[in-house]
């Protein structure tokens, strides 16, 4: 049964139907497995598998026809016990096991009986008698049912033709066979296929083997795998379109081609031509980074129509949602742009990850955290023109605010059960981890760093590695620099095991014959945070100054609460003090009123643009900690708008549309709106001449930024009327009916339906709706998706509820619209339905869904009846879902700072723009 689908239809219909179908769906059966609701007592001493088994090899032989509701399969893991047992702990997830049997190293065949003792999978098999140490071989044979939660083995429905996907990461692996399904636990794999002789099928490997069999089957065997953990493993199923590339050729460290591969939905391989093209740049220059060749012995790359993740690094077989690879001959300069940064995270991954795995969750940092950093990197060595080396700084600044709580996890965060493990994937570990490793790398020196990076590949290939690992060969490769000892493991430590943004404040001193710099730090906390200020870090800190044309600058190891430098000058005191020069600390700063004023006027001309977005950033730090009235930083816009840069002139759009939608009364929202047009139109407008933007590619993606700010935000009526008309020509409305690439920017596509559903009659999103319904283009359908999410009217609220709700939208688009239906203009229509249906929103669709639902929904809210609605909603359901908790209580801490910013920075927000007011 398609729970999703089936229940959702039927609510509709009748409230008592859908109570039952909803039990129905939400208890899968099970037969042959005992399931009971508490966890055992030994299961919950071994929520990690513990030391008396291990596995040493895996064969597994599955049957995936995924035009049917279940697969089967046999697994056979060899493995060796280390000490007596009568029952071996292991993985598995609403498996319908038929027989599982223990052959000994002496020949014997054990029975055994299998349970499923917890809700997230562990289980256990019992013996009649004890084994001792031997190597010993398990042999299952189960059936399992295709999920609808895009986890695991499930099943993706296009038109009439099926598929079958798998996303294992992070404990998804035992929902598809039985295992020890931990990323400890690397192993060889010997896997085959059986499907229709009409679909394709591939794994990790190459096939080896094919044979027809009986009914109109085939089984295709595979290569046996390098060493992996469960998570890596993967399947694709069904009647797939293939493309064979251009295999990548031999290098210096490789004597043999990489088979290259794009495999999409029947009909879309056609699309993948641009992706293939650009796959071999990216891959040679990670190869030259690690100086490691290539671990694995082919790569596809593959579109998944319906997928939770954005990709995934299963090794040598590479998943990606179909807007990251399906681009067709007319790729929007943003979908260059994502491709590049996801694909050089995914493939960096078969390094970070793959070739070295961390043994435990706690240090999934390494994974991620590695990828979210060299992917800039080498997006950067494919195209200068994007600007992506100042990514990694953007976004780790974006990680701030959620390190901001006091609920906030750390980098490296004990993992003490299945929640922590799937809250491990956030912007803590990937963003502010690939900030801090930034910050480390100039630390070090960027020679020093990639020679431990190499060193670190090198002793533990196909292996497993933790933090301390990396840190010794880190520190191994410093020790050649005679420049000085660095604290490789005292910097590491000290971002890693605890949350936190560092705040230094920032005093220069001049006397008569030196000039010092006193240094103060502690915990940055917003307005209304109830956390502990008093925290220090060891942070590798560059200060930059500037007397008259010269610049000079110092670096320093910050390590005490409060610290004095004296910096390198003749005595002439510096007209200016830059306290994170090239902007690659990872920390947040405050100057006092001068210090701040001078650097405000070098801001265009002394400062490099990383630096330019520290001072924003710590502007609007300030702002949010009380510190800076709001006004000033709105007095800072002309001057930020003016740069070249992308990333500094959109660096304080958000917290512009806060001061918008939360802290203005109507008439004041109206000036406010009236005084950023004044400034951005005109911006906006340059970006036609030479001088506009740092280059093509960044000038349309400064628009990109701006149209988007102005037509949604500050309502720009000329701007929204051209973006009105384009998106109708776009759709054919009110004429043939067709779709007219040429007619709109794709860069701006989603943007200008957006407008277009808001200020158009209902007709036009009829059309809109039908669009989607006959096309498989998933940037179209992602764009129609967010535009009826943000309806205004609410007739075409209610289409849009009706539509999501239905077979005609996948489970990841009906997640973004859930993500965006409780904004500010709609809110008011949504939420009410919302709440009488939440319960049939919680279970129909991915797990993802679920478990974020509290953040999708309450990331609008912004007074205490917002949070005493939310904690109506979802205080009561939260423990339903594995890792929801953690959400919930970052939501609700979020909703009271808000709370909090409203109450502290409204006043001066009305008293600057009735000054503006009456200026007008």
């Amino acid at each position: 049964m398609n729970c999703r689908h089936t229940c959702n239809k039927l609510a509709f219909i009748s409230i008592f139907l859908t109570l039952n179908l909803l039990t129905a769906c939400s208890n899968d059966t099970n037969n042959g497995v005992e399931t009971n609701a508490k966890p055992a007592v030994e299961s919950n001493q071994y929520f990690r598998l513990p030391d008396t088994v291990r596995p040493e090899h895996y064969r597994l032989d599955l049957t995936i026809i995924p035009d049917t509701d279940h697969f089967s399969g046999h697994t056979a893991i060899d493995i060796e016990i280390i000490q007596p047992v009568s029952t071996i702990w292991l993985h598995g997830k609403d498996l319908d096991i038929a027989s599982a049997v223990v052959t000994t190293n002496g020949g014997r065949t054990l029975p055994a009986t299998y349970s499923e003792v917890t809700t997230d999978g562990m289980a256990r098999l019992d013996f009649a008698e004890e084994l001792q140490p031997q190597h010993a071989t398990i042999n299952f044979d189960y059936t399992a049912p295709f999920k609808a939660t895009l986890n695991g083995l499930y099943k993706v429905k296009v038109g009439e033709d099926s598929y079958g996907f798998t996303q294992f990461e992070s404990i998804y692996a035992r929902r598809a066979f039985p295992s020890f399904d931990e990323p400890r636990f690397k192993t060889p794999f010997d896997i085959s296929v059986t499907t229709r002789s009409a679909y394709s099928a591939f794994s990790n490997t190459l096939s080896t083997d094919e044979i027809k069999l009986d009914n109109d089957l085939k089984k295709i065997s595979y290569a046996t795998t390098k060493p992996l953990p469960t998570y890596l493993v993967a399947f694709a199923v069904g009647p797939l379109d293939v493309v064979e590339w251009t295999p990548i050729p031999p290098s210096t460290l490789r004597d043999q081609p990489i088979p290259l591969r794009g495999l999409a939905a029947r009909g879309q391989g056609k699309r993948m031509a641009w992706a293939l093209e650009n796959t071999a740049e990216l891959l040679e220059w990670l190869e030259e980074y690690f100086a490691i060749a290539y671990p694995y012995d082919k790569l596809d790359i593959v579109a998944v129509p319906d997928f939770a993740s954005g990709a995934m690094e299963n090794a040598g077989l590479i998943t990606y949602r179909e807007p990251l690879l399906l681009f067709g001959d007319r790729p929007s300069i943003n979908m260059q742009r994502r491709y590049a940064m996801t694909h050089a995270h995914e493939l960096s991954h078969q390094w970070f990850g793959n070739l070295v795995t961390m043994p435990w969750w706690d240090d999934i940092w390494l994974n991620e955290a590695f990828a979210s950093w060299i992917q800039a990197k080498a997006a950067h060595d494919w195209s200068k023109e994007y600007k992506f080396d100042r990514n990694t700084q953007a976004r780790a600044i974006n990680a701030m605010s959620a390190d901001s709580l006091i609920t906030a996890r750390q980098i490296r965060q004990p993992v003490n059960n299945s929640g922590d493990i799937v809250t491990a994937f956030d912007g803590i570990t990937y963003l502010k981890g690939a900030g801090v490793l930034q910050m480390i790398e100039r630390y070090l020196g960027e020679n020093n760093f990639r020679e431990g990076i190499r060193n670190y590949m090198r002793e533990h290939a196909f292996g497993s590695a933790t933090v301390y690992d990396l840190i010794a060969a880190l520190t191994k490769a410093t020790q050649k620099d005679t420049s000085g000892n660095k604290d490789v493991k005292g910097v590491f430590e000290s971002f890693l095991f605890q949350p936190g943004v560092p705040y230094v404040d920032v005093a220069m001193h001049c006397d008569t014959d030196k000039v010092t710099v006193a240094l103060a730090q502690e915990r940055y906390l917003p307005l209304g945070s109830a956390g502990d200020r008093n925290k220090t870090w060891k942070i590798p800190a560059c200060l930059a100054w500037g007397t008259g044309t010269e610049r000079s600058e110092e670096c320093v190891l910050l390590t005490e609460k409060k610290q004095t430098v004296s910096l390198s000058t003749s005595g002439e005191c510096p007209a200016w003090l830059m306290p994170n020069a090239g902007g690659a600390g990872h920390f947040r700063w405050n100057l006092d009123a001068d210090g701040m004023q001078a650097l405000l006027e070098v801001f265009n001309t002394a400062l490099d643009a990383q630096e330019r977005i520290s001072l924003v950033d710590s502007l609007i730090a300030g702002v949010y900690n009380g510190s800076i009235p709001v006004g000033t930083l709105v007095e800072m816009l002309p001057d930020i708008s003016a740069a070249k840069e992308r990333t500094v002139v959109t660096s304080p759009l958000g917290i512009y549309r806060r001061i918008l939608t939360q802290l203005l009364s109507d008439d004041l929202r109206e000036t406010a709106r009236n005084h950023a047009d004044a400034i951005l139109t005109p911006r906006l407008a340059a970006l036609d001449g030479a001088d506009g933007a740092e280059s093509k590619v960044e000038a349309t993606m400064l628009r990109r930024y701006l149209v988007d700010f102005l037509a949604l935000d500050v309502r720009s009526v000329d701007l929204r009327n051209q973006l009105k008309e384009a998106a109708h020509q776009y759709i054919g409305y009110q004429a043939d009916g067709a779709l007219h690439l040429d007619a709109l920017d794709p860069d701006v596509l989603t943007t200008a339906l957006i407008v277009a559903v808001q200020d158009s009659d209902h007709s036009f999103t009829d059309a809109l709706i039908e669009q989607l319904k006959a096309s498989d283009n998933q940037r179209l359908r992602q764009a129609i998706i967010t535009a009826l999410a943000k309806a205004i009217d609410p007739d075409v609220i209610r289409k849009s509820r009706a539509l999501v709700m239905s077979d005609a939208v996948r489970s990841n688009e009906l997640q973004n619209w859930l993500s965006l239906i409780l904004n500010h203009d709609s809110r008011d229509e949504n939420l009410p339905w919302v709440q009488k249906n939440l319960d049939l929103i919680l279970k129909s669709g991915s797990d993802r869904i679920a478990r974020d639902a509290p953040r999708s929904f309450g990331k609008w809210f912004c007074s205490d009846e917002d949070a005493a609605q939310l904690k109506t909603m979802f205080e009561s359901r939260v423990d339903d879902y594995i890792g929801s908790r953690r959400v919930y209580e970052q939501t609700l801490e979020s909703i009271d700072l808000c709370t909090a910013f409203k109450k502290g920075q409204s006043d001066n927000a009305a008293e600057y723009f009735s000054g503006l007011m009456q200026k007008q």
